[in-house]
């Protein structure tokens, strides 16, 4: 009496034998599912890459937009002081305390990049900045803060277009 068990199934007469389900199961069905386990595997390990790539990418361009960003209003606070100490405009001091602040921020910024941002931005990038801090925190000594601010717009100019220079670079955009 054949109750459908492998069991039941005598191995030599004419029923499925045992050996020809095993074969079946190590050569077509374990094969798939070792396929698939390791395609998954590898997916997940490829996408999780390109995940951390992209967000280190991201990093890198906000990084370097703060700079540009905060380089820009330097730019703009010297360029607007020595027009003011060439006598080409007159700032009102509402104006002028706004422009203090807005410049301290810049600059506070600019530092603490310079300070902390060194592993994210090139190597070029950082030296840049140095060079500023350097020449941001040297004022002459005869007290011609005109030139003072002639020389540090002209300083922030020369750091923005290698800033712009190497995050092209690093970022790999044209």
């Amino acid at each position: 009496m054949n109750t459908g068990t492998l069991c039941e199934i005598p191995a030599n007469n004419g029923g499925i034998e045992m050996t020809v389900i095993f074969d079946t199961i190590t050569s077509k069905i374990l094969p798939g599912i070792l396929i698939a386990i390791v395609t998954s595997f590898i997916t997940v390990r490829l996408s999780m890459k390109q995940f951390y790539t992209q967000k280190w990418w991201e990093r890198k361009a906000d990084t370097y937009s703060k700079i540009i960003e905060e380089l820009s209003y330097l730019q703009y606070y010297f360029g607007e002081l020595f027009d003011e100490g060439i006598q080409i405009k007159k700032i009102n001091s509402d104006v002028h305390n706004e422009l203090w602040k807005d410049f301290n921020n810049s600059k506070q910024q600019i530092f603490k990049t310079y300070a902390s941002g060194a592993f994210i931005i090139s190597d070029r990038s950082t030296k840049a900045l140095e060079d500023l801090v350097k020449k941001i925190e040297q004022e002459s000594s005869n007290g011609d803060y005109v030139g003072d601010f002639d020389r540090w717009y002209g300083a922030v100019k020369k750091c923005i277009q290698i800033i712009r220079d190497e995050a092209k670079k690093d970022l790999k955009t044209k």
